[in-house]
């Protein structure tokens, strides 16, 4: 096939098909889709990197747990029967000769007529064919934004950007800065980086969550911040994408966050561990609010939780999971506030969300 372009080239290549052909879509439709498929892409990733990392790491314990599988599949015990005598073992397919392992990652798939590291090759070749194919799509999104934009009237000067506009964050109504990691690699950087003698650690009970920072100061955060964080920690979790209602987070001092793990265990990228006491936040509601908010003479589209945004803006939306996908929920947000559905999108929380109130 002849392609009148290297991007539409690439599209066909790396990009999922969207539901109607792309010469239909407007350059601005298709840089959102590419965008938001770029963002699941690199959520699936992460995860794909971290279950290989700790196959490789738990290898002669996953061997042991192939060949126990491997014995009673032989001797005539039913995929169920094995599923819940061994601990970890999520299912149990004889025909594909594979069994799914719940590790602290993921849900590893393991081959049971090979060795362990034949299924850590395999795994570790997803995580490549999912590098690539983000590759490919950057390379899309790059030539689709080199493109000269539609002729404006006057084009709009570059506002001031502040250095927490690299992570998530909100500020609490107490006027605390709260920050969260985006992936795993801003998780690592939040930590290192900006997380100071003083400050405050938040972190969701559940894994696949961001590393929250809570910027003391100085001062010390009321249980309203406290709680506030734990809501935003929940929120941007996975706990959103299964459609939770509620969840539970913790918070510690910083001199408890460490990346030491101990002997014999492995400490993933974005991952920390946590020494001492856990003070926890129960009965967190998942929901996010999204408005504009005035920070030091600029507007900034502030996401977090409603009590948050409702003190500082005017007018916000609130999203709690379940509902449509990011992009329709995006357009939908942007058209509520007046804002550029481009703004909304990196704002959101993964998988689907619906729109509570405005």
């Amino acid at each position: 096939r002849e392609f009148d372009s290297f991007s539409g080239a690439l599209e066909e290549a790396y990009v999922s098909e969207p539901s109607q052909p792309k010469e239909a879509l407007s350059l601005r439709e298709r840089l959102e889709r590419h965008e938001a498929q770029l963002e699941e892409l690199r959520a699936s990733l992460e995860e794909a990197r971290a279950v290989a990392d700790e196959m490789a790491a738990r290898a002669q314990e996953l061997e042991a747990l192939r060949k126990r599988i491997w014995g009673m599949l032989t001797s005539g015990l039913s995929p169920s029967e094995i599923a819940s005598r061994l601990e970890g073992v999520v299912a149990v397919e004889p025909a594909k000769r594979r069994a799914t392992v719940a590790l602290g990652s993921g849900n590893a798939s393991i081959r049971l007529d090979a060795g362990t590291w034949e299924s850590i090759q395999e795994q570790y070749a997803r995580v490549k064919r999912l590098e690539r194919r983000i590759r490919g799509l950057r390379e899309v999104i790059e030539e689709l934004r080199r493109r000269p934009p539609p002729p404006r009237e006057e084009a709009p000067r570059p506002r001031r950007r502040f250095w927490f506009e690299a992570y998530r964050w909100f500020f609490s109504t107490e006027d605390f800065l709260v920050l969260g990691g985006r992936d795993a690699q801003s998780n690592e950087r939040l930590v290192k980086k900006h997380l100071s003698e003083g400050d405050i650690y938040v972190h969701a009970q559940i894994h696949g969550a961001p590393s929250v920072v809570i910027k003391c100061s100085g001062r010390r955060p009321g249980e309203e911040t406290l709680r506030q964080a734990g809501k935003f920690a929940v929120s941007y979790s996975r706990a959103w994408a299964a459609g939770w209602g509620s969840a539970s987070a913790y918070w510690v001092e910083a001199w408890q966050v460490g990346k030491r793990a101990p002997s014999g265990e492995f400490l993933p990228r974005g991952a920390f561990m946590i020494y001492g006491r856990r003070n926890y936040l129960k009965d967190l509601e998942l929901e996010l609010a999204i408005g504009p908010v005035k920070h030091r003479g600029v507007e900034l589209l502030m996401a977090g939780p409603p009590e948050a945004v409702g003190a500082r803006a005017e007018e916000y939306v609130v999203l709690v999971p379940g509902g449509y996908a990011k992009d329709r929920v995006a357009k939908e947000v942007a058209e509520m506030l007046g804002r550029d559905p481009k703004e909304i999108l990196p704002l959101l929380p993964p998988g689907r969300s619906q729109i509570l109130k405005k």
